[in-house]
Order: structure tokens, then C-alpha cells, then sequence
């Protein structure tokens, strides 16, 4: 298998049959994004639409050596916050997600706590959702937002304070 350089190059120099590996290994991870983002299955299919538009258009601007997965995610993430914005759109819910936490408290239920996530300013949610729900490494997070590895266990180290004030 080829790495994200050699994959990147391939594209450029016109294979369009590399491109469509690339959106067939990734697509997946991107609409369930942008559903956890967006909290609307059409939504989360022009996310993920969009955001490989755009990864085609600007993939003259990946940086050589960096992870393709992060840059694909981080085109998602602002194409998201751009949808947001536009339709200001605030998501509360989601249909299906695997537990974040472990709780000892059986009451609240994952439903509950995402709704809680979405709730937090963007910053903390974006992280979270990152981290707990896309289940990327810190610093696959700090590659996506671009922020250093500490600011972002800082952002999520602070998050889970604000999400547990909320809970509580």
C-alpha cells in the first residue's frame, strides 16, 4: 500500500482511480462526523461531499509528510462549523453512538451526555467529539485543529470540568 505522500502525488499527477480509494477509505469516517456534528443524515451526506470537493481542490496545499487522515478531517471540521453558521443550527441529539464515559451513574445515558457535549462552547465540544467519538490520538486532534498536543489534552482536560458541572 502506498503512503499519504505517494497517494497525494499519484493525485496530482491525475490519477483520479487513487482519489476514489481515498474517498471510498475515508468517506465512512467523515459522514459519521458530520452526523455527530450536524445531527441530520442529509446533512452529513453534503458534509461529506463537500468536504471531499474541497480536499480535491486544495490537495495542492498538503503539506508533504503530515497525515492525509488529519488533513481530510480537518477540511471536514471547518466545512462543519461553516454549515453551523449558515443555518445556525445549534445539534442537540444524535440517533446512535457508542458510550464516551464510563459512568457509575445508570440514569444518565449516552443521548444524555452528547446532547451535554453539543451544548459546551464550540472549542470543547469540537474536542471531545474528536477525541471520544472519532476516537483520534491527541495529537491527531492538535493536527486537525492546529494547536500544540498540550492545548489540546488542556481543551479536553477543561471540557470534561464544564461537561461534569452540566451533568451534575
Amino acid at each position: 500500500m502506498i503512503n499519504d505522500d505517494e497517494t497525494i502525488k499519484e493525485v496530482l499527477s491525475g490519477n483520479i482511480k487513487v482519489f476514489e480509494k481515498v474517498i471510498i477509505k475515508y468517506k465512512d469516517y467523515i459522514y459519521n462526523l458530520g452526523l455527530t456534528i450536524l445531527n441530520n443524515h442529509t446533512d452529513a451526506e453534503d458534509l461529506t461531499q463537500e468536504t471531499f470537493i474541497k480536499l480535491y481542490k486544495n490537495l495542492n496545499k498538503f503539506r508533504f509528510g503530515a497525515n492525509l487522515k488529519t488533513f481530510i478531517y480537518r477540511i471536514a471540521i471547518n466545512t462543519a462549523k461553516d454549515m453551523l453558521r449558515k443555518k445556525r443550527h445549534n445539534p442537540t441529539s444524535i440517533e446512535e453512538i457508542h458510550p464516551i464515559f464510563n459512568t457509575s451513574n445508570d440514569k444518565l445515558n449516552t443521548q444524555f451526555i452528547i446532547t451535554q457535549i453539543k451544548s459546551l462552547p464550540e472549542k470543547y465540544s469540537t474536542v471531545l467529539i474528536l477525541r471520544y467519538i472519532e476516537q483520534l490520538s491527541y495529537e491527531e486532534i492538535a493536527e486537525v485543529l492546529k494547536k500544540p498536543v498540550g492545548t489540546i489534552k488542556t481543551l479536553i482536560f477543561r471540557a470534561k470540568i464544564f461537561l461534569n458541572q452540566k451533568i451534575k
